[in-house]
């Protein structure tokens, strides 16, 4: 992909890795605390901000990769410049919280990806 395209360079947002939204998910659905009325609501996800920017170098690296030309696109209208969930409430229900870093979720991606290239 050249040129490679960054949108939205400054805004923010947080990534969760699968198997931590998925252990999550469990420990929610296995608690006795979340059983019962009120129906709760849950932020699951992980609360580690990166900028776009900062992302797409993340990305570079744990592809092994660079394009040659980065073309750095503004944020369209209407964009919301900060996404990041508060994960104290599921903390506190089932004690839950994310164990893999971005760094090590685009590796593993990365690497399944290359495993399973039709998929």
């Amino acid at each position: 992909l050249d040129p490679f395209v960054i949108q939205s360079p400054e805004e923010t947002r947080a990534f969760c890795y699968i198997t931590d939204a998925v252990h999550a998910m469990a420990m929610l659905m296995d608690s006795s605390a979340t059983d019962g009325e009120p129906i709760e609501t849950f932020h699951i996800g992980d609360p580690t901000e990166i900028t776009m920017q900062g992302l797409a170098e993340k990305f570079f690296v744990a592809a092994d990769w660079r394009p040659e030309t980065v073309d750095v696109k503004p944020s369209p209208p209407g964009s919301v410049k900060r996404r990041c969930p508060d994960i104290a409430k599921i903390k506190a229900f089932v004690g839950w919280k994310p164990t893999t870093s971005l760094e090590e979720g685009l590796r593993a991606t990365f690497a399944w990806y290359r495993e399973h290239p039709r998929t």
